[in-house]
């Protein structure tokens, strides 16, 4: 901050030229700064602009997020299988994982990458076949190994494996064909644990 007498003004130096998005930002940085005054004689202090008191607190910082929330339309399908998968009697964190599932939330290779957390192409690759990279899809139900697996899952239970199914629609062909099975507590226990055999899994 640079100034003569009362009038101050920001100045920035950086010690290489700004992308053009941070350029942006900054633009938007020195826009905000304009209806403030500052007073460099006087000491800073930290306040919590959220709260009226200027100190934080965790009902201040909750009520914001639910003014400013964002409203994501989920698809059909996955409500359905949301709502499904909550009648299951399975441990908690089992439910939490496939709510995650379904709403491709999981930290898969791709998704950290996505982060920008994972920045090597070469971190990407599934462990299993190393062919592919390693999204939820692929992770789950795709990858060459993973299809075996299914394979004896299916051969189990007296079925087949859908070819090329993946994600909401093998978590609802799945749940789907056990309940047409009449009988037997451990085709009626399968439906109820699905989630729980892909959260032990991963």
């Amino acid at each position: 901050m640079q100034g003569n007498g009362s009038n101050f003004v920001w100045s920035w130096e950086w010690v290489e030229q700004l992308p053009a998005d941070e350029e942006q930002q900054l633009g938007e940085l020195n826009e905000l700064l304009v209806s403030f005054s500052l007073s460099p004689n006087n000491p800073d202090s930290w306040r919590w602009v959220l709260g009226k008191t200027g100190l934080f607190s965790v009902k201040s910082c909750y009520d914001w997020l639910i003014d400013h929330k964002q409203h994501e339309e989920l698809n059909f399908n996955v409500l359905s299988a949301i709502k499904q998968l909550w009648k299951n009697d399975v441990p908690s964190k089992v439910l939490v994982f496939g709510w995650r599932f379904l709403l491709d939330r999981l930290p898969t290779k791709e998704a950290l990458n996505d982060r920008g957390i994972l920045l090597n192409l070469h971190d990407l690759s599934c462990n299993f076949c190393l062919q592919h990279f390693e999204d939820s899809n692929h992770l789950f139900f795709l990858c060459i190994f993973i299809k075996r697996v299914w394979e004896e899952v299916y051969k189990w239970i007296g079925m087949s494996l859908p070819t090329g199914s993946a994600g909401i629609i093998h978590f609802s062909m799945f749940g789907d064909m056990v309940k047409t099975k009449k009988g037997g507590r451990v085709r009626q226990d399968l439906a109820g644990h699905y989630v729980e055999y892909l959260e032990t899994s991963k």
